[in-house]
């Protein structure tokens, strides 16, 4: 029995070996949060095929402020990729505001309190 692919999402967006072995080593809800943090927030960068974007990002996790910096490469004729996924110290985070390097967001993404990801994990469990 073949198993047949129900849905596919176009993104605008690649990631790297290194961003994904970074997801893989940290809890999977935290991983998910994150994922979902930076696809709801997707950055507008000017492409440059030499340079990568360094920019904070701040989820909650369990109540506990989680800050972690994304490095992102804008190049010619592709996607934003994704290329690497670093947690830093709240100061740290501070100066990338001061610097206007961070991801802005609308509202807090909080695990286990944010009902987006309870929604999309659901849309995706098929019905019985």
């Amino acid at each position: 029995m073949e198993l047949e692919l129900k849905y596919i999402q176009d993104k605008d967006y690649d990631v790297d070996d290194n961003f994904v072995i970074a997801l893989e080593n940290i809890d999977r809800n935290m991983a998910i949060l994150i994922a979902v943090y930076l696809e709801d927030h997707m950055l507008n960068l000017p492409t440059n095929d030499f340079t990568t974007h360094i920019y904070g990002g701040l989820v909650h996790y369990f109540d506990q402020p989680v800050p972690f910096v994304v490095e992102v490469l804008k190049a010619s004729g592709s996607y934003l990729t994704f290329t690497d996924l670093k947690f830093i110290d709240m100061n740290e985070y501070l100066d990338l505001v001061n610097l206007n390097l961070y991801i802005k967001s609308n509202g807090t993404y909080a695990y286990p309190n944010f009902s987006e990801i309870n929604k999309r994990c659901n849309a995706s469990k098929p019905s019985a």
